[in-house]
């Protein structure tokens, strides 16, 4: 059954940068990220400008950015994307991918680790205070912390 659609009068978003965001999700289904993270930059730029906020949009710039390991912008991406709606599940499970990487590397890495603590800065300046990822994290690297000093200290004596 062929579904009728309705077209808007004046739509807000411009065909070319419709086609765009398609071309961009089949780069993103072809793990072409970063082709993608460049074109949705650009789809990105325009649509503001146009005063339009797409979730979507935002979404798939947070996937590319995780995806090719560009941690700090994945975060402030899906932290808009989630702000703009908060009931898309993929918005959400991103989320928890993002804040899994970020934990990831802090397994890794440190607790001291200059790239850990700075994805926590952008944590902190992305998500509110009360944000689960964020606790789980600020948890984790105080615990992390602390084992290491108490290491250290069996260490010396």
């Amino acid at each position: 059954m062929e579904q009728k659609r309705s077209k808007f009068e004046s739509d807000p978003v411009p065909a070319h940068a419709r086609n765009a965001i398609k071309q961009a999700e089949n780069l993103c289904d072809e793990h072409l990220f970063a082709r993608a993270r460049l074109l949705l930059l650009g789809v990105h730029e325009e649509l503001t400008a146009l005063g339009v906020e797409s979730a979507f949009v935002v979404w798939l710039l947070a996937v590319a950015c995780d995806s090719i390991g560009m941690l700090e912008e994945a975060i402030q991406y899906i932290a808009q994307a989630r702000a703009l709606d908060l009931a898309f599940t993929r918005i959400v499970a991103s989320e928890q991918i993002i804040v899994g990487h970020v934990l990831t590397l802090l397994n890794a890495a440190g607790p001291y680790d200059p790239e850990v603590l700075s994805l926590l800065d952008a944590l902190r300046r992305n998500f509110p205070a009360n944000h689960p990822g964020l606790r789980l994290v600020e948890d984790r690297l105080a615990a992390a912390a602390t084992d290491g000093e108490n290491g250290r200290a069996r260490a010396v004596a």
